[in-house]
């Protein structure tokens, strides 16, 4: 059965405030690869697990979407009036894709600059999040249950590869 994304579909949360509407688009970005490599002068790799969690979220709304454009503009004076970074949690959910992230001690980067020109047009703001967790299938959204067993299949899978390969050459 094929799936059909609509973004209407996609529920945005920031702070508390639900479904975040009039927005153009959405990236969540980790700041680190997974992994890095290192091949010795003699061919042998050494491969590195990088712990790091960290990124980034940034969203495009239009610049008539003046509720949630609005919140931003108070969070920013209220971050520099205090000169302190405001913590909030994220929840992304794209119910087509069968998608969750979710973002923890989120704050504000940089409020988008005000930008008017003789048609509307968007504003991007940028924000830091300390842990960015992306969740296949989540609990509720997936469309069955055999595509969250099949997705913890496929990882447990590579993992018991995985864990044969470093028996055979240990």
């Amino acid at each position: 059965m094929a799936k059909v994304y609509s973004p209407k579909d996609v529920k945005i949360t920031v702070g508390g405030f639900q479904d975040v509407t009039g927005w153009t688009s959405i990236t969540i970005d980790r700041n680190s690869d997974n992994s890095s490599t290192i091949i010795s002068a003699d061919g042998i790799p050494a491969h590195t697990a990088i712990a790091d969690d960290t990124g980034s979220f940034e969203i495009e709304t239009h610049q008539l979407n003046s509720e949630f454009n609005s919140c931003i503009a108070a969070l920013d004076l209220d971050a520099k009036t205090r000169n302190d970074l405001l913590f909030f949690n994220v929840t992304v959910t794209d119910r087509s894709g069968s998608t969750l992230a979710i973002l923890n001690d989120v704050h504000l980067r940089k409020m988008a600059p005000p930008s008017l020109g003789a048609e509307a047009g968007t504003r991007t703001n940028m924000f830091h999040v300390d842990e960015v967790i992306y969740l296949p299938n989540a609990e509720g959204i997936s469309d069955t249950a055999s595509d969250v067993i099949n997705a913890n299949n496929f990882v447990n899978l590579i993992a018991g590869q995985s864990q044969n390969i470093k028996d055979l050459i240990s």
